[in-house]
């Protein structure tokens, strides 16, 4: 089986569940993967601006062929014509680049529906990493999704409340769990100290990953008013464009916050095993789609044995017995305080981490592809 697969983030950023998942499959399995065609919106993002210009490249690279397409590829949705031409042209190229192969085609997003609407597929796979209707943008491709939930043969959603949410809107029975999970091994080999940390000195509560809408930024701001001595450090992409500009000035600001920008996944692992708690600090009034996360980071964070704390939601529930869960200002910073007294490493989280690896989650992924 060849796998097709395309997602919304370049394979060389953050890495998401589709890197460890298909870097992993590569191994048995010829993958190729790509961020398909781009759209007349995208003509001044990075990715457009560094993609090539006049024909498509391959490249490998972690076990998969990854496929940059040409900015010759741009849909515009305006110019019907147009748009039918170049979706049209691109299948073409892709069923081409397949050849005879039985290829399983696998979605990580609505907007990619159209332009693979005439590849020849064994199976077609949407996998829901988040719950995208509560997303910005999600108009534009609501009919998409609602499509695929029908005609998919395999519908993953990760976490189990998304999973629920799909079931009563679809009334499909067959709508698979499939978590997030971590690269224990790479976890658990010691690291050293980051530069950055060594010259920061008193306690280090720490989150990873992008930060955007989901981000309690107003209540991390609020809690570094009340404890001055402790410091905040966000390691990750600060997304200024979908944030208050204001908020933004106002974090910059902080002298015990400290925006310590994207880091590659091995060097983020050094980070997370020097700092003295990790956090998920997630907005959780409804207004963004935190409440149907199964967070990446929360099984990498249990693999450093580290004190954990986490908003309330639904995915983190299971593990409150090794994460402190806050659901205000009051209760996170008891949770931090208490925290900070902790041991500094719990073996016990360490097995569940190891539980929860990649590779047990590409068994899974195969035996609901029935491919074991």
């Amino acid at each position: 089986m060849r796998f097709l697969v395309f997602a919304p983030n370049n394979w060389e950023e953050q890495w998401m569940n589709r890197q460890q998942l298909f870097s992993r499959i590569g191994r048995k399995n010829t993958v190729t993967y790509s961020t398909g065609l781009f759209f007349s919106w995208d003509t001044k993002t990075q990715g457009y601006l560094k993609a090539p210009n006049f024909f498509n490249v391959l490249k490998h690279r972690d076990n998969v062929d990854i496929l940059s397409v040409s900015k010759i590829f741009c849909r515009v949705p305006k110019l019907r014509y147009l748009d039918g031409l170049i979706v049209k042209l691109f299948g073409l190229y892709i069923n081409k680049l397949m050849g005879n192969e039985k290829v399983c085609l696998y979605l990580f997003h609505p907007k990619f529906y159209q332009q693979t609407s005439s590849v020849k597929k064994q199976l077609l796979v949407y996998h829901l990493y988040d719950d995208l209707s509560l997303q910005r943008g999600y108009e534009l491709y609501r009919e998409d999704d609602e499509t695929l939930l029908k005609e998919a043969d395999v519908v993953l959603c990760s976490s189990k409340l998304l999973q629920q949410k799909i079931i009563e809107k679809t009334g499909r029975k067959d709508i698979l769990f499939l978590p997030n999970g971590v690269d224990s091994a790479a976890f658990s080999k010691p690291r050293q100290v980051p530069a950055e940390l060594k010259e920061i000195t008193g306690p280090k509560v720490t989150y990873t990953g992008s930060i955007n809408e989901k981000v309690d930024l107003e209540l991390l701001l609020s809690l570094s008013l009340e404890l001055e001595s402790v410091n905040f450090i966000l390691v990750g992409n600060l997304k200024e464009n979908v944030l208050p500009e204001k908020l933004i000035t106002e974090i910059k600001r902080r002298p015990n916050i400290f925006l310590l920008g994207f880091k590659e996944k091995t060097e983020m692992i050094g980070y997370v095993q020097h700092s003295d708690v990790n956090i998920m600090i997630y907005k959780t009034d409804g207004s963004t789609w935190s409440k149907y996360i199964y967070p990446l980071k929360m099984h990498e964070y249990l693999s450093t044995g580290k004190p954990i704390i986490s908003s309330d939601i639904d995915a983190v529930r299971e593990y409150s017995a090794h994460i402190h869960i806050a659901s205000d200002k009051k209760s996170w910073i008891q949770a931090i305080q208490t925290a900070l007294s902790e041991p500094t490493f719990d073996e016990n989280k360490v097995k569940i981490a190891k539980l929860n690896d990649w590779e047990h989650r590409v068994d899974s992924l195969y035996r609901y592809l029935k491919l074991d």
